[in-house]
């Protein structure tokens, strides 16, 4: 809980060092020393006086005196309100203007299918941020036990599952009969009604073995390999999605519904 207000601060441009000090000074509405705050946080008045700068520039704290002492406090909160308000505008107004200019771009060019390559550990984190901002259906061919054996996190692979959920986003996916997991007996994968999870599952037909999972959404069509190689990439193609998701289709047909 105390991690997610940290994130929630660092949406109004400050980082998470200085969102976790805003969110100790929340706790003390009626005000609290440096030395008070540097002792709460475990971290040394320099510091502070640092985190204090940003918090002041930006609006959502105050430096007021008590007895001689310099007390610092929260801003109130319609105060905080109307400081998120003003960001969530600023955000709007630079969404239309960049909505104007890429969409002015896009009239003047004609498609061309396009390669996206990804090698590091967090290759298929890549990927997924990407399928959260793309916001489709997506359709996956996903050996999702190998995966998990090879370095996949389940962790990352759970956050990922809440945020398409809190997104509205289906997935379709087809499991390997080799590489199936118990969804009841893999939190991560959270739960196993399609209507709640917004994901439907099938089971390939024996025979069908895969290592590398692919998934296809809008445009394109990202390819994820096993945890111990670390790479993805990512190919935008009207052509190949089509292909694809005809294939796609024609496994989904032939397999078993999950049970």
């Amino acid at each position: 809980m105390e991690q997610n207000r940290i994130n929630i601060f660092t949406n109004i441009g400050i980082n998470k060092a200085e969102s976790a000090t805003f969110v100790t000074l929340l706790q003390f509405p009626d005000g609290i020393s440096v030395l008070e705050l540097s002792r709460e946080l475990n971290l040394p008045r320099p510091t502070i006086y640092s985190h204090l700068d940003t918090l002041f520039q930006l609006g959502i704290a105050k430096k007021g005196l008590r007895e001689n002492t310099s007390i610092i406090y929260p801003e109130s909160k319609e105060i905080i309100e109307r400081i998120f308000e003003e960001k969530i505008n600023q955000l709007k107004k630079s969404k239309e203007q960049i909505s104007e200019s890429l969409e002015h771009g896009k009239s003047n060019a004609k498609f061309k299918p396009k390669f996206f390559v990804y090698e590091d550990r967090q290759a298929y984190e890549q990927v997924w941020r990407d399928i959260l901002r793309t916001g489709e259906e997506s359709y996956w061919i996903w050996p999702v036990k190998g995966m998990l054996e090879k370095g996949i996190s389940s962790e990352k692979l759970q956050e990922f599952h809440e945020e398409r959920i809190k997104r509205g986003i289906i997935m379709n996916v087809l499991w390997p009969e080799n590489m199936k997991l118990n969804i009841n007996k893999s939190p991560f994968l959270l739960d196993a009604n399609e209507k709640v999870s917004l994901r439907k599952v099938r089971i390939l037909p024996k025979g069908f073995d895969q290592d590398v999972g692919y998934g296809i959404y809008g445009n394109k069509v990202a390819f994820i390999s096993s945890g111990s190689e670390n790479y993805a990439f990512v190919i935008e193609s009207k052509e190949l999605v089509q292909t694809l998701r005809n294939q796609f289709d024609f496994f989904w047909k032939i397999s078993k519904k999950y049970s």
